[in-house]
């Protein structure tokens, strides 16, 4: 069941698991949300999300299990909880430099198919057991932390400064 709208005009929020296991392939999301709760679009299908740039707070486990293959996050958001964008098939994903630090568990099962990054300057990233997170937290860190986009081709990570 497509959605291209959900009416929110009186909530500042999405609670916990709002519209987890719906069958959901498209979410936009109005202006009148800041803080997406805890497994709210959790186990759809969703295969794209618009986010306003209202949006302050992407809670744990928000977007898990989903067909996600592009993320951007909008300038704003302050927050990404664990396991956001969880178990996605992303090959894209933008973070800007509103969000301070990254950890590899926000998208965790979702790196296979990651070939691009674009990322704003000076945040902080936390790499441990995934290659090819480690490999892109290595290539951010060798240019400086600097805003751009970083794609990867086999092993290796590529920067283009913005």
């Amino acid at each position: 069941m497509p959605v291209t709208a959900i009416d929110g005009t009186s909530l500042g929020f999405m609670v916990r698991g709002a519209f987890a296991e719906r069958r959901l392939t498209n979410v936009v999301i109005p202006e009148s949300v800041a803080y997406i709760g805890h497994s709210a679009f959790a186990g759809n299908h969703l295969t794209g999300i618009t986010f306003p740039n209202s949006i302050k707070s992407i809670n744990s486990l928000a977007f898990t299990n989903n067909q996600l293959t592009s993320v951007i996050i909008p300038t704003g958001v302050t927050f990404i909880g664990e396991r956001a964008f969880q178990n996605n098939p992303l090959t894209s994903i933008t973070i800007p430099d509103s969000i301070k630090s990254l950890d590899e568990n926000m998208f965790n099962g979702s790196y296979r198919n990651l070939i691009r990054v674009s990322i704003g300057a000076n945040i902080d990233i936390y790499a441990v057991s995934n290659a090819i997170w480690i490999g892109f937290s290595n290539a951010y860190k060798n240019n400086g932390r600097r805003a751009g986009d970083y794609t990867r081709s086999g092993n290796q990570w590529n920067f283009q400064p913005r």
